[in-house]
């Protein structure tokens, strides 16, 4: 007789007696595993963060602190069953630096210790490093400094038309200051803060740079900062490019007596002209507005005020290359003085234009006061009242009555000197009725 054996995984699967058989053989096997591991030892390195803290009361109160330390984590190697060996974390180990003895600035060599935390069953063999090296300093507070700049490297494209104007610094830069607190020992040799454009070349037009405040000692070499606290680390610089401009002043005179109309070295101006450097969008209209110096009226000059002063308001954008802030006008009138006098009214001394025809005209004032001869001492000492000549131009004022007019007072056969009639008025006034 022949047996005939199939096997079925699909039925032995769904046979519940079978799996729970199977399920019991397989848990027999994880657990004698596990007992197994439970007697393997293992081991493990653990990177643990190093926390330094001084702890002397006297370093506390005054504000000594670590400025730098030689290892940021050490690596502590453990061992011990692997099944407690693999679960351990940083917060299990304690690294452990006595600091107590620190109380001054210095450098420091201090051991390190590593203990464990909590019940864990494991056992530290090693650490990578013993040792920690400290850099103790005191805190400098927060020190003010005046930032300066360096564009060194920048320069223009045509020297013959542009300069560099002064750079500016960001406005949000309150009065262009920075505050540095850190170590003293570093803060104390920090002689500038400098923002230095490191953009090297020409340019035509001004530019803006963004520029890294740099610290520098006395020697002029750069300080790390790095372990300080600095208010702004960079800032805003605009380089403005300034064009040129030279001005040559101008003027003009009226009512100069003949004598003096070309007369070399007669009026001076100081300086003759002014050259210029500013921002090419103020710069052309400044030297417009500077130019003309105005008119030189002489009706309106004495020698005690013919000089003049003239500010030039230069604004603050603007450079002058020779400092001038304002010209000067001197005239050549040493030996110059002022005669009044005082002259009756007559038809031989008196002359009236442009009468109206079929009028009778009439003086109700036969005296002219206070008339001012401007001119040499020897000239004016030598002219008497009869040489003074008075014209009066009633053109375009007919109507019957009193009017007012301004009558110009010249003198005869003299070309060397002239009348003074006040600050802005044209003539005396002299007054004239028409019938």
């Amino acid at each position: 007789m022949k047996l005939k054996w199939k096997f079925s995984l699909d039925k032995w699967l769904r046979n519940d007696k079978v799996m729970i058989v199977v399920s019991l053989i397989i848990a027999i096997i994880l657990w004698a595993v596990v007992l197994d591991n439970a007697a393997f030892e293992g081991d493990k390195v653990v990177e643990i963060p190093v926390n330094v803290s001084l702890t002397n009361p006297i370093a506390k109160e005054k504000d000594l602190r670590i400025i730098t330390q030689s290892l940021e984590t050490v690596k502590v190697t453990v061992t011990g069953p692997y099944f407690q060996v693999s679960s351990i974390r940083e917060e299990d180990i304690e690294l452990r630096i006595n600091t107590s003895s620190i109380y001054t600035a210095g450098y420091y060599q201090l051991q390190i210790e590593a203990a464990k935390v909590g019940n864990k069953n494991f056992t530290i063999e090693s650490l990578s490093s013993g040792t920690i090296g400290l850099q103790c300093d005191f805190w400098e507070g927060a020190k003010e400094f005046a930032v300066q700049t360096d564009i060194s490297g920048i320069t223009v494209t045509d020297e013959s038309r542009y300069r560099l104007g002064d750079p500016q610094l960001d406005a949000s830069l309150a009065g262009g200051i920075v505050t540095v607190a850190g170590p003293k020992a570093v803060v104390d040799q920090i002689v500038s803060i400098v923002a230095r454009v490191s953009h090297t070349g020409a340019i035509a037009d001004t530019q803006v740079y963004e520029a890294p405040l740099i610290a520098l000692d006395q020697t002029g070499n750069e300080l790390d900062l790095e372990q300080c606290e600095i208010s702004n680390s960079t800032v805003t610089v605009t380089v403005p490019v300034l064009e040129y401009r030279r001005v040559d002043f101008q003027y003009s005179l009226e009512h100069v007596p003949a004598a003096y109309a070309n007369r070399t070295g007669f009026l001076t101006v100081t300086p003759a002209f002014v050259e210029l450097w500013g921002p090419p969008d103020t710069i052309q209209q400044f030297a417009d507005s500077i130019q003309n110096l105005g008119v030189f009226d002489f009706d309106h000059l004495t020698p005690a005020n013919a000089d003049r002063t003239i500010s030039l308001n230069v604004p603050s954008a603007v450079k002058v290359i020779d400092g001038s802030t304002a010209v000067t006008v001197d005239f050549d009138m040493d030996g110059f003085a002022t005669r009044t006098f005082d002259l009756t009214l007559s038809e031989s001394n008196l002359e009236i234009l442009n009468q109206p025809e079929g009028k009778e005209i009439r003086v109700p004032q036969p005296l002219l006061t206070g008339i001012q001869i401007c001119g040499p001492e020897r000239v004016l000492s030598s002219i008497k009242e009869s040489d003074l000549r008075v014209t009066l131009d009633m053109k375009g004022n007919t109507a019957s009555g009193a009017s007012r007019y301004e009558a110009r007072v010249t003198v005869r056969g003299r070309n060397d000197v002239w009348t003074y009639y006040g600050e802005d008025a044209a003539g005396y006034e002299l007054y004239i009725t028409v019938q």
